[in-house]
Order: structure tokens, then C-alpha cells, then sequence
């Protein structure tokens, strides 16, 4: 469904900027429901938790995007659909097993490396209270914001719907996450005010096209594969940023071996 925001066109369509083997970025117009998909990614039980964590999160979702306040209800559903958001993509995945892998040896912990039991130790990750207490704290404690793009401009997306820059160690952590090529959600790094109210309204404003420049450049930057944008008749000043920056650095790693024993204990 958030995809759907960046089609346009009879056909629903949006373009699809990638590089060929060339490296040359390149771009091609498909439909909004087949970018980004994968295949058997997912069992069937967490495919049906994905559904449910996005259902819960259209709400919270549209009022962001009409600037309504936003209760502690729709502040929970939002937080674990961006948990959802990073952590179901095809690079996290290879991260978390690989590092659960050496985590395993590394401890002797008694649990088999096979495939199928890392997967399912990675799947619990979506139920997990300390891994939601985590991100609700370090989001709740800094300022969220809504960006508008410059007139004629638009924001990106990228197949790594998260983009995540700084550290929450030296307090320059900041999330960003597009929701249309007009509006992009942004938390930090600021931290929030103390007395923040117990319903969050989003600062807004209109980005500079400089502004708007930085945060593409960072949004392409941690894209895996692709990023899409809205047609339009001239993308030439984007093409040249995607040629500079479209998938030049993996998103920062989170340090594995130390996470995952937080989040899922002895095995």
C-alpha cells in the first residue's frame, strides 16, 4: 500500500531506477505491486503477521500524512510497522542469520545452524518485547517530523524502505521513511521536547532542494537493488544523483553479535 502512492498514470505505474551491467543507471515504468517483491521470503505464519502489523499501521499512516495527532495507540502501530519495515528485507535477513550463525559458534550455544532454525529464530524477532521496548524508546525520545519536497520535486524509495544514519551512541541517530514523493517521516536526530504531549503532531516544513538533495542521496545511497520514483517527463537531475550515490554503500550494519543475544536471550 505504500508503494501505491508513487504510481501515476493509467496503469498505475511507477519507474524503477537500477543499474545495468554497465553500472549506467537505467530506468523502466512497471506496475506499484510488483516492484520490490520477492518470492518465498517469508513463512505463511509470519507473511499473515506482516499483514496484520500493515493493517494496523494504515491509520496511523494517513494521519501522519494529514498531520492528525497521533495517541498512544497509533504511536505503538507505527513503531512496529517500521521495526516490520527494516527488518524484513532480503539484506537484513542475510545479516541477522549470518550473524546468529556466529553467534552460535562463537558461544557453543546448543542450537543447530541449519538454515530452517535460523530462520526461525530470526522470525521471532517480530514478536519480541525487548526488540520493540528498544525502538520505542530511542524513537519516543527524539523528535519526529514531516518533510515536504520542494514544488516539482519528489522523495525516492528505496527497496530498503528504512534509511538509518548516525548512532544513538553519540546522539546523531536519525530514521527516515518516505511515505509519498511529497511527505517523508523523519525522527531525530533531535532529541524530543520534555514536555512532549501525549499526542504527537509531527513538526513540518518544506525541504530546500538542496535539503531534499542530502536526503535522497542518503535514501539511494542504502538502496539494495533499486529505488523508485513518480514518472515524470524530465528525471535527469535525479538520474544524475542515482549515478552518484544508488546502492554505492550497504545501510550501516547493526553490530550483530551484540544485539542478538539482547533480543533473544540463550537460545
Amino acid at each position: 500500500f505504500a508503494n501505491k502512492h508513487w504510481a501515476s498514470g493509467p496503469h498505475n505505474r511507477v519507474r524503477v531506477y537500477s543499474r545495468g551491467i554497465d553500472q549506467r543507471v537505467r530506468s523502466k515504468d512497471v506496475g506499484y505491486s510488483t516492484w520490490a517483491r520477492e518470492k518465498f521470503l517469508y513463512s505463511q505464519r509470519l507473511e499473515k503477521l506482516f499483514h496484520l502489523i500493515e493493517g494496523d499501521a494504515k491509520g496511523p499512516y494517513t494521519k501522519l500524512l494529514q498531520v492528525i495527532p497521533l495517541n498512544e495507540k497509533d504511536r505503538r502501530c507505527w513503531i512496529a510497522y517500521l521495526i516490520a519495515q527494516q527488518y524484513r528485507t532480503p539484506r537484513a535477513i542475510r545479516w541477522q542469520l549470518a550473524g546468529l550463525k556466529r553467534l552460535i559458534a562463537r558461544d557453543r550455544l546448543e542450537y543447530p545452524t541449519d538454515i530452517d532454525y535460523l530462520r526461525r529464530a530470526y522470525e521471532t524477532l517480530f514478536t519480541n518485547n525487548k526488540l520493540f521496548a528498544h525502538f520505542y524508546t530511542l524513537m519516543m525520545s527524539r523528535e519526529w517530523r514531516i518533510w515536504r519536497s520542494p514544488p516539482g520535486s519528489q522523495f525516492i524509495r528505496s527497496d530498503e524502505p528504512i534509511t538509518t544514519v548516525g548512532s544513538s551512541e553519540g546522539n546523531s541517530w536519525q530514521l527516515i521513511y518516505p511515505l509519498t514523493p511529497e511527505r517523508c517521516f523523519a525522527v531525530g536526530p533531535e532529541k524530543a521536547p520534555t514536555d512532549t504531549a501525549l499526542q504527537i503532531v509531527p513538526s513540518g516544513r518544506e525541504l530546500a532542494d538542496s535539503e531534499l538533495w542530502i536526503m535522497n542521496r542518503a535514501i539511494a545511497r542504502s538502496a539494495r537493488l533499486s529505488v523508485i520514483g513518480r514518472q515524470v517527463d524530465n528525471d535527469q537531475v535525479l538520474v544524475e544523483l542515482l549515478q552518484s550515490a544508488l546502492g554505492q554503500v550497504e545501510a550501516e550494519k547493526v553490530d550483530l553479535e551484540q544485539s542478538l543475544i539482547a533480543y533473544w536471550g540463550s537460545i
